[in-house]
């Protein structure tokens, strides 16, 4: 039977109405709280506190394992071209472990030693040497010397300039060992430490392949796009 036009008023406002629960449905969280009662709140909170401040989730306890990210793009890229040697590439292994929040300094730490917790947050752990570093891995001090010179000179690894400071407020010399971000790194992409960003500013941008060509590194994470 045709439906007169009541009825198909009717159904359609009813269908409005369920549309409309959805939408509202869809624009809160379990807790009940619309965008716009958060949102609401936020400004409120920045209005007393005169800061920019987020909702967030409680960190999971995985989240303080110490873990450095390896850029894949790049490592392939490199691998594919030839640049490493087998040496090469077992030492930025041997070495991942040894890396730095934030400033990629190879350093000085054993997350097996006990008393590691009980070292002050705010103090910097100790740079690693080149005694350290060969004994790290399994190399005479003389060979470690020559291979980290050879990924020096590829602008894998670099020193700072004596004085150099960064953010955390470690004080470099010319024996601070730096690994390049673009291979590998540890701590937030966006946020690398701003004197790690000059020291490798130019390492990288003249890779040769094995014709002579000029080849260009997949992801450069120091421009910003």
């Amino acid at each position: 039977m045709k439906k007169n036009g009541k009825e198909v008023l009717s159904e359609g406002m009813q269908e409005a109405e369920r549309k409309a629960r959805l939408r509202d449905l869809s624009q809160q969280d379990p807790s009940g709280f619309s965008i716009e009662d958060r949102n609401f709140v936020l400004g409120m909170v920045n209005k007393m506190f005169g800061d920019d401040y987020y909702i967030g989730k409680k960190r999971k306890k995985n989240s303080k394992i110490a873990f450095v990210q390896i850029i894949q793009p790049n490592i392939q890229f490199l691998v594919r071209h030839c640049i490493l040697t087998q040496a090469e590439k077992a030492f930025l292994i041997d070495i991942s472990g040894y890396i730095d929040f934030r400033t990629n300094v190879i350093v000085d730490r054993d997350y097996n030693d006990v008393n590691i917790k009980k070292i002050n947050n705010n103090e910097l752990p100790k740079v690693a040497n080149i005694s350290f570093i060969s004994d790290l891995v399994g190399m005479h001090r003389t060979s470690a010397s020559r291979l980290m010179t050879s990924l020096k000179n590829k602008g894998v690894i670099a020193t700072a300039e004596t004085g150099m400071q960064t953010e955390d407020g470690r004080v470099c010399t010319s024996r601070t060992w730096f690994v390049n971000p673009n291979i590998m790194y540890r701590g937030d992409k966006d946020d690398i430490d701003p004197t790690v960003q000059l020291i490798f500013r130019d390492a990288l941008k003249n890779i040769k392949g094995k014709n002579g060509e000029k080849l260009t590194l997949p992801v450069n994470l120091f421009i910003e796009e």
